[in-house]
């Protein structure tokens, strides 16, 4: 490296790694949701380590140290907290504010010195009840009467992750196509590397839910516990969820789905459609290059049959159920 350039750096590195943070992030979150921004501030709390190390000096070291507390307890927020990190030390090289090799790249670098956050999320898991609970869990929510009940009601009904259900705003609903179009900056694919805005069928139970909620400002689900309007925390709905008494978390709810759909003989569904419906992309390179098909009416024929199943349809029809014979019980003397 150029003496020159390599001297710069190092007068201008006195810029503390938290300092060169707050001024870069909020830019990069422009244009993309309120969470993002958020969970860039979360990322930059999670790592106090680093608060006040000068960027020329930060070295593979420091961001071990400061990763190790949060890994293995919160592996997928661990990691992203890393490719943030990443992201900044790419963006000081670039400034010529540090030199040298990126001391939060994974490949080559962390990958020999941490943990699999894939293997380490996988061996905790998420919490799914057994489908047939599911039922139990839409009634135990019913008579629960905070938004946050609502939110996890249609997020269950939608298949959707927490994030995506939280964030639901008004705009991005058509009720008379009865479909909401998940943005793509609100999104996590497999599969994908750059998301795409995701198409969402709405069930008649979750029309009706969401048709109740009064539109105050842009979420539809706002938190009922906030001074101002904004959404709930995850584990908000995960509050919802444990006072029903099932045991599960959002994403459980979605294992929950998937695995009625495999078991379900009446209706037979394609694992296709059924992975589109969790938002899963299947099939290689090849095969996905000549699909672009969104399966809409399989979709909804799927999502309408699971919200069936655990939310069953009041009788509207005007008709009465017919009466149940009973059984003629002999007079004892």
């Amino acid at each position: 490296m150029d003496p020159r350039v390599k001297k710069r750096a190092t007068a201008q590195g006195s810029k503390t790694f938290k300092e060169f943070a707050e001024e870069q992030y909020p830019d990069w979150c422009q244009g993309l949701s309120e969470e993002e921004l958020k969970q860039w501030q979360r990322s930059i709390r999670d790592v106090p380590g680093l608060h006040d190390k000068k960027l020329q000096e930060i070295t593979t070291e420091h961001v071990l140290e400061a990763l190790k507390a949060i890994w293995t307890v919160k592996p997928v927020t661990a990691s992203r907290t890393r490719q943030r990190i990443e992201r900044l030390m790419d963006a000081a090289k670039a400034l010529r504010l540090r030199t040298g090799e990126n001391p939060a790249a994974w490949r080559g670098n962390l990958k020999h010195l941490l943990p699999s956050p894939r293997k380490l999320n996988r061996k905790k898991g998420h919490r799914s009840a057994p489908y047939t609970k599911m039922p139990g869990m839409m009634t135990g929510l019913r008579y629960d009467l905070g938004n946050a009940a609502r939110c996890t009601e249609v997020g269950i009904l939608s298949v959707a992750r927490s994030q995506e259900i939280r964030l639901m705003e008004w705009t991005e609903l058509d009720f008379e196509a009865r479909t909401w179009m998940v943005p793509a900056e609100k999104m996590k694919i497999k599969g994908e590397l750059e998301p795409k805005p995701h198409l969402v069928p709405l069930s008649d139970q979750a029309i009706d839910i969401i048709q109740s909620m009064p539109r105050t400002d842009k979420y539809v689900f706002p938190s009922d516990h906030a001074e101002e309007h904004q959404p709930f925390r995850a584990n908000a709905l995960v509050g919802a969820i444990e006072r029903t008494a099932v045991k599960s978390t959002m994403h459980g709810c979605r294992t929950s789905f998937r695995n009625w759909g495999a078991d379900n003989k009446e209706h037979n569904f394609r694992r296709e459609v059924l992975e589109f419906c969790l938002s899963h992309r299947v099939g290689d390179e090849a095969e996905l290059s000549y699909w672009d098909s969104e399966m809409i009416k399989r979709r909804r024929e799927a999502l309408q049959a699971w919200a069936d199943f655990i939310k069953p349809r009041k009788n509207t029809s005007g008709e009465q159920p017919p009466e149940r014979k009973r059984q003629r019980l002999k007079l004892v003397a």
